[in-house]
């Protein structure tokens, strides 16, 4: 009896522990600096997230407005427009915003964390 007790006190020891890191992850991701550049922003991993691995990104423009997910459901295509923060949001955890360094270029978004002013 004296196995199991310990096992089980073991077992939830590291359950504990385990729990408190992710914790402890995710404070430290949520406390970094306001407006520091958090990464690119990746589209195709966006609507991967919202409508599956079936999902692609497409631009259907030259700049940065023209952003889209687009994926087939019971037979039908749907094209969706993205929102550059939504994504931010969705890619990165805690508050962020969406910035693009050039509007001409598509590739230019970057997340950054914070509240958009």
């Amino acid at each position: 009896m004296n196995r199991i007790a310990t096992g089980v006190f073991a077992l939830g020891l590291g359950f504990g522990a385990t729990f408190g890191a992710f914790k402890m992850s995710e404070y430290v991701q949520t406390q970094r600096k306001t407006d520091e550049r958090l990464g690119s922003i990746d589209f195709g991993k966006y609507c991967d997230g919202l409508y599956g691995l079936e999902a692609t990104s497409v631009n259907m423009s030259n700049d940065i407005y023209g952003w889209v997910c687009t994926y087939r459901s019971n037979d039908e295509f749907t094209v969706v427009p993205i929102d550059a923060d939504e994504a931010c949001a969705l890619l990165y955890p805690g508050d962020t915003y969406a910035k693009a360094d050039d509007p001409r270029v598509e590739t230019s978004w970057n997340c950054f964390r914070g509240k958009k002013e």
